[in-house]
């Protein structure tokens, strides 16, 4: 197989799904010491970047074999090119990656106009999944069954945080994170937050379809463990892109403990 194109032609729709992860990552050589116990380090023939699994989010894209991406795993986060954030993948230093440059991200996926929710994963390569700082999916499911969390990973019910069992949720012009709906003019939304410590920030975000623009249209500054609220946004009469993220004040095994739900379209 070459592409994830070709792959979809062998698989079921409804009986499988497929996820890009560390989006953007680009591998290189050495530069440090490695976070990551008992990872070997990686080099490269020359000191320069090799090629990573960069998304090409213009290539055809199947909603139903790929409903979401990998927002973050132990190697850093994919939610947009930024070398400077202490959770890309130079800053956490697991094994030596860099992030690459270009429209391979998350947010890019979404300004293509994709519909895909986020999910995280640990990636650590010792199996032990679901440490507090690698890497957790939260799943909105009727019930705790196998079937119904597949369900629920197909319809975008879902959420990511770096490991934190952070709760999170958000809700635009009646409709939850991972779902679409039409509206025009002003819009209301509501946020939920529940956290083991103290949040530092929670915001929503949000982009107007056709522009590279991300913009916070509401912010929340040390609201403590719980935060409800509700907010206010005029989406014109065009298409948006809007989610949460949050962060906690307190660094969990010395990283920066982040959440991010599935967006919200308004179409």
């Amino acid at each position: 197989m070459k592409s994830v194109q070709k792959l979809w032609e062998k698989l079921e729709t409804g009986e499988a799904l497929t996820i890009p992860h560390h989006l953007g990552i680009q591998w290189g050589r050495y530069v440090g010491p490695l976070d990551g116990p008992g990872l070997q380090d990686v080099k490269t023939g020359d000191s320069s970047a090799t090629n990573g699994p960069k998304l090409d989010w213009t290539l055809p894209h199947d909603e139903r074999l790929r409903p979401v991406l990998e927002m973050y795993s132990e190697h850093g986060t994919s939610e947009l090119y930024n070398p400077n954030d202490p959770l890309a993948y130079e800053q956490v230093r697991f094994t030596g990656a860099t992030s690459g440059n270009g429209p391979h991200y998350a947010r890019d996926a979404w300004v293509a106009g994709l519909p895909m929710g986020v999910v995280a994963a640990s990636d650590n390569h010792t199996s032990h999944p679901g440490l507090a700082h690698t890497g957790l999916t939260a799943v909105i499911a009727p019930e705790l069954t196998r079937e119904a969390v597949f369900d629920a990973i197909l319809a975008r019910h879902t959420y990511a945080t770096t490991g934190a069992r952070i709760l999170l949720d958000i809700n635009v012009a009646g409709v939850a994170m991972g779902q679409s709906t039409r509206a025009t003019g002003d819009v209301s939304g509501s946020v939920s937050v529940v956290a083991p410590g103290d949040i530092a920030y929670a915001e929503v975000i949000m982009n107007v379809r056709g522009t590279p623009e991300w913009r916070p249209i509401a912010r929340w500054d040390d609201p403590g463990k719980m935060l409800t609220d509700t907010f206010l946004v005029s989406v014109g009469d065009g298409a948006a892109t809007i989610y949460l993220r949050c962060e906690l004040k307190q660094l969990v095994n010395g990283r920066v403990a982040r959440a991010w739900s599935s967006p919200v379209w308004i179409n």
